[in-house]
């Protein structure tokens, strides 16, 4: 399945959020309320974060050339080892390429105090264009995480290139080999070409699968203003509590992925959820799961009854697991895809996919 792939890039790092879809300054508070539900990182550095967050978010919403393109404008927050990675890329003009070089070789080499000097002068004289990548924002960027972004372009068309900004914030003060780079060409080039709008990696406990489905919530209220939003939202509910409840704990941290993305045909939306699973749990599961999807709606509705009554008489606080998916067959009138892939000899990565009218 396409999720496997995609966690295959990204599984060695703690977390990974990225986002293709329209950009607007509505997603971006439930966007840092999802950032500070991350209790991990500690709080000075959660507030330097959202600054930058906000800078290089609001970066794509003002800037971008190509706004009202999906999947041509790329953000993501990611945390590899102790760094905290904000990385956006978008079209520019082939004619703004050196414009934007210039900005970043005009502070290349400024200490603190020098670049304080230099935001106070661009600010007051207006020295710097905020177009195409520009000026007092790369100033700031610089003064807050306290080194220079750093960037690349790659070839999109005859009148554009794709243009990253990569900004790291560190917790520790080990220095960075020169030249050093987490690029993000190739995770975006795989989330662009699956037509994937959100993906999302990491703990996936119940803390966690709160703060993702408040953000999700905006999001397709923000995309969508039919009555069919609450259906999407109630088979949102049930994909992610079933993977918060059977996630297997790997290197401390309920693992998983979760993703949205738009069918082939661009008519459906698709999610998607991955996460590791014990070998015995897992075959359990696709045995039951082959087992139901076979079911008539009124032998599902039977079931359904049977598993409900069942959960009820051993007061299960955990629930039943079973309940859970058979909400989400019910609700995707059966389109649930799932397949089980080996990861070691204690555990499996199972992955979910279901899709519903966008």
């Amino acid at each position: 399945m396409i999720i496997f792939d995609v966690y295959n890039l990204i599984k060695k790092e703690q977390f990974c959020f990225a986002y293709l879809d329209h950009f607007s300054d509505e997603f971006m508070d439930p966007l840092l309320s999802m950032q500070d539900a991350r209790s991990d990182t500690p709080r000075k550095v959660k507030k330097k974060i959202n600054y930058l967050m906000t800078e290089c978010f609001q970066n794509i919403v003002r800037h971008s050339e190509r706004k009202d393109e999906v999947f041509e404008n790329f953000f993501s927050i990611r945390t590899p080892g102790d760094d905290n990675l904000i990385t956006t890329i978008n079209p520019v003009r082939k004619t703004q390429k050196d414009k934007i070089i210039n900005s970043f070789s005009t502070v290349k080499n400024l200490d603190k105090d020098e670049l304080r000097k230099v935001y106070l002068e661009a600010l007051n004289d207006n020295q710097f264009s905020d177009k195409g990548g520009a000026g007092l924002g790369i100033i700031e960027m610089a003064r807050k995480a306290k080194r220079l972004p750093r960037y690349a372009f790659e070839p999109w068309n005859e009148d554009f290139d794709a243009f990253e900004l990569e900004l790291t914030l560190s917790e520790s003060e080990k220095e960075k080999p020169k030249g050093f780079f987490y690029p993000s060409f190739n995770l975006y080039g795989k989330l662009k070409k699956n037509s994937v709008l959100m993906v999302q990696k990491g703990d996936f406990s119940q803390e966690s699968v709160m703060s993702l489905f408040n953000l999700i919530e905006s999001y397709l209220r923000s995309a969508d203003s039919s009555k069919s939003v609450s259906k999407k939202m109630y088979l949102l509910i049930e994909l992610l509590q079933n993977m918060s409840k059977n996630a297997a704990t790997f290197e401390g941290q309920k693992d998983g992925i979760f993703m949205i993305r738009l069918s082939e045909d661009k008519k459906r939306l698709i999610f998607e959820t991955g996460n590791y699973i014990s070998h015995e749990d897992g075959n359990e599961m696709i045995e039951y799961l082959d087992k139901i999807i076979q079911l008539n709606k009124i032998e599902l509705q039977k079931l359904y009854k049977k598993e409900l009554l069942s959960g009820i008489e051993k007061d299960n606080e955990s629930g039943n697991a079973g309940i859970g998916l058979l909400e989400i067959i019910k609700n995707s009138n059966g389109a649930l895809n799932y397949k089980l892939e080996d990861v070691n000899q204690a555990l499996k990565f199972i992955c979910l996919s279901t899709d519903i009218e966008h």
